[in-house]
């Protein structure tokens, strides 16, 4: 292990609260003195796969090469579910529990191999991303292929796309998939195109309707005002100029929304 490591990008649901994030990455530092680990976030919603492989999906779009993504969102640690690996034409490793969560990042950058991990029956039932998945993180960090890792088809990865938006003229079904740290909340719309100033009508799953504009810049939104823009990941967003959308709406990752054009 003469080499510098790899960097080891780390996600997961386990928050601050506990020790679990500090025990993983004490587990990797253990095997891998000088590997330089990430946090991307442990703040996704508890079990949510769907949001935490949204939240690689946009990270994988800023990655260098050559990195290791540790992704662990597993509320089926210790049954039947598999721990897996896919290395991507891109050079990356994923690793984490074959449940979706690694899928639309991984497949974005192409699914070169992917590999099964095998248990010792030693690792904790309910801790497998310090037990078994942060071993193979410090292992691959520098290069090397576990000896408990066997290779499986891509075929076989338990598959998770990110839904689309159902689009037309003048109405967008969307899902809510992400709130950020400052209370945006980031829809799965890419495509629906608006023009500025642009006003919509917002449908709740609670049947609430609110009538907001599309804007390209928090800055060009009035004081409070609740705004659709597009942002940085090329998803179109709900936010609140310095304000917390969530709070002020209280739609949450996984709601559904209706967004239709106002009649001119």
């Amino acid at each position: 292990m003469g080499s510098l490591p790899r960097p080891i990008f780390f996600l997961s649901d386990f928050g601050t609260k506990d020790w679990y994030v500090a025990s993983v990455k004490s587990k990797i530092i253990s095997i891998s003195p000088n590997s330089y680990i990430v946090d991307v976030t442990h703040e996704i919603e508890p079990f949510n796969i769907l949001q935490g492989a949204f939240v690689l999906y946009n990270l994988s779009k800023d990655l260098s090469s050559e990195s290791v993504i540790l992704g662990v969102v597993d509320p089926g640690v210790g049954t039947s579910r598999r721990g897996i690996v896919i290395e991507t034409s891109k050079g990356n490793y994923y690793v984490g529990p074959d449940n979706g969560l690694l899928y639309p990042a991984s497949s974005s950058e192409g699914i070169s191999r992917a590999f099964h991990i095998l248990e010792s029956g030693d690792e904790s039932k309910t801790f497998h991303a310090r037990d078994l998945f942060a071993p193979v993180s410090a292992l691959l960090s520098y290069g090397e292929i576990p000896a408990n890792l066997r290779e499986i088809s891509p075929e076989e990865l338990k598959k998770l796309e990110i839904p689309d938006a159902v689009i037309s003229e003048k109405t967008c079904v969307a899902k809510i998939l992400h709130s950020d740290r400052f209370g945006n909340l980031i829809t799965n719309v890419r495509d629906w195109s608006l023009e500025t100033e642009e006003e919509v009508e917002l449908l709740t799953s609670k049947g609430e309707k609110l009538v907001v504009r599309f804007l390209e810049t928090y800055g060009e939104a009035r004081d409070r005002e609740i705004i659709i823009l597009r942002g940085s990941s090329g998803f179109l967003e709900i936010s609140i100029k310095e304000g917390n959308a969530r709070e002020i709406t209280g739609l949450v990752p996984g709601e559904e929304i209706v967004l239709r054009r106002r009649k001119k």
